[in-house]
């Protein structure tokens, strides 16, 4: 048996507006200084709880490369540690509720689009995307 461990930071604060990249910095550092070997942050944590409602907008979602993809990206690379995170992402006519783990240097490694989807007052996740099929890594 292996003794390998895989050390946490759980972030719990979310960051809907870029105005709050210094906090979320922060907590990358010092999750790095504690010796963490990944950040784990909340569901859409570059937004606020879009799911609340059922109104769905087409500026809650985002292509590949759109510019949550890219703020996480920007702040990966600046702390130098690896990063779970995620946001709306659509390609075509699909939308799906994306979690992708960045590394150290902001490469991305796997991603996951969230395949439970609720659907009941607050969480009206399966009126604002579609659920995925597989945990998938980027090909290189």
């Amino acid at each position: 048996m292996s003794d390998a461990r895989l050390t946490l930071a759980l972030v719990h604060d979310v960051f809907p507006s870029a105005a709050e990249d210094a906090t979320l910095i922060h907590y990358c550092n010092e999750a790095k200084e504690q010796g963490a070997d990944l950040v784990v942050l909340p569901e859409l944590p570059l937004d606020g709880w879009i799911p609340e409602t059922r109104e769905v907008k087409d500026e809650d979602a985002e292509a590949a490369g759109g510019p949550r993809e890219q703020r996480l990206r920007a702040i990966v690379e600046q702390c130098g540690i690896p990063v779970l995170g995620g946001w709306i992402a659509h390609d075509d006519s699909r939308r799906h509720n994306r979690a992708q783990i960045f590394d150290a240097n902001g490469r991305s490694v796997l991603s996951y689009d969230k395949l439970h989807l609720p659907s009941e007052e607050g969480y009206w996740e399966s009126d604002h995307y579609e659920p995925g099929s597989a945990l998938t890594a980027p090909h290189e």
